[in-house]
């Protein structure tokens, strides 16, 4: 599976940094190379670019092949209390405490996993990101 999330921290609905010692931490010992700004990771069955990497901001998880990818990313999110935002998707979460401090329109629809294996398909449980027709003015 295939598809791109953002891990994004909240407070009171607004976007707050992550704790970039933790995402450091978590992301190590998978560490291939860096870049600035990115990061590449190489599991086991597979991996992925980080985007954000390095910064305090939130972050991308861009073309991410295999599962065990998945268990980081669920890491990161629960280590930053943070939600998992797949593009045009619905909130997952790792701690269902946090879902108060999501922006309002993503609370009632937050899924909450608790492994790599249920974020996979709470994932496949949603449409993916259809950009829509016409020019943007």
């Amino acid at each position: 599976m295939s598809r791109d999330v953002f891990i994004q921290a909240f407070h009171d609905g607004s976007p707050v940094f992550l704790r970039h010692a933790s995402v450091e931490a978590l992301v190590a010992p998978y560490l291939l190379a860096t870049r600035t700004g990115v990061g590449s990771v190489l599991m086991t069955d597979g991996g992925a670019e980080i985007w954000g990497y390095g910064d305090d901001g939130g972050l991308a998880v861009v073309g991410a092949t295999g599962n065990e990818i998945w268990d980081l990313v669920v890491a990161i999110a629960r280590a930053n209390g943070a939600a998992i935002i797949p593009v045009g998707g619905t909130p997952v979460v790792a701690d269902a405490s946090i879902i108060p401090d999501l922006p309002p329109e993503g609370r009632s629809a937050a899924v909450v996993v608790g492994s790599g294996a249920e974020l996979i398909e709470a994932l496949a449980g949603q449409a993916p990101y259809e950009p829509r027709e016409g020019r943007a003015t």
